[in-house]
């Protein structure tokens, strides 16, 4: 007795074809698609599965604050502890001030905080030549700074344009509270509140510490 073979019609080949392609279409969508092939504004929250957003899913600073809807992004939609800071790109999270509490050894120079082309730094020197200053970063000429300065007991104020940036000399404590910034690198200010404090624990150390709230 023969035995029959099963020719697919010409409907199911091409329907076989068809998810084929479309299968393989996903695929390549998904392997793709960037942040500029997203409409602004496009992704909005009932879009988003409850934890779809992962590091993993996208490319490091792909994600601006353009691409996403008014609170398209909430808690609930991003897994905890998955996104790193090098997801996001620049700007889209605000910057936070920054708390600083160091030792600065004897006879040394620490650099504090580089904040927008700005050096904040402080000299411990057992021999009473203990500086605190706030340059920017390289020979520049392009501080502009408002604010106040003290060494010791004496208060004296800073108002700078253009120059060299603040450096205050004298006995401890030393002091530096101003809103400054580097014009070759940002036109925003940032506010530092700078202290260098008496000499204390192992060979004389000094003290210093303060708070820098860099612009959003």
């Amino acid at each position: 007795m023969g035995q029959s073979r099963f020719r697919p019609s010409p409907e199911l080949v091409i329907a076989l074809l068809a998810l084929f392609f479309a299968l393989g279409g996903i695929g390549y969508a998904a392997a793709t698609i960037g942040t500029s092939d997203i409409k602004n504004g496009a992704v909005t929250e009932e879009k988003l599965h409850d934890n779809a957003v992962t590091s993993v899913k996208i490319a490091p600073g792909q994600v601006q604050s353009t691409d996403l809807a008014d609170d398209a992004v909430n808690s609930s939609k991003v897994k905890n502890g998955s996104l790193l800071g090098g997801d996001l790109a620049p700007g889209v999270l605000p910057r936070r001030a920054v708390s600083i509490d160091t030792v600065v050894p004897a006879s040394s120079t620490v650099t504090l905080k580089t904040v927008d082309g700005l050096d904040a730094a402080a000299t411990c020197d057992p021999s009473g030549h203990d500086t605190l200053s706030l340059k920017p970063t390289g020979t520049t000429s392009t501080a502009d700074l408002s604010g106040t300065e003290s060494g010791g007991s004496t208060l004296a104020p800073l108002n700078l344009e253009g120059g060299n940036g603040a450096s205050v000399l004298s006995a401890l404590p030393l002091d530096i509270d101003v809103i400054a910034r580097n014009s070759a690198a940002t036109s925003s200010f940032a506010r530092f509140d700078l202290h260098l404090g008496s000499p204390s624990g192992p060979s004389n150390s000094c003290r210093a510490w303060g708070v820098i709230a860099p612009s959003g």
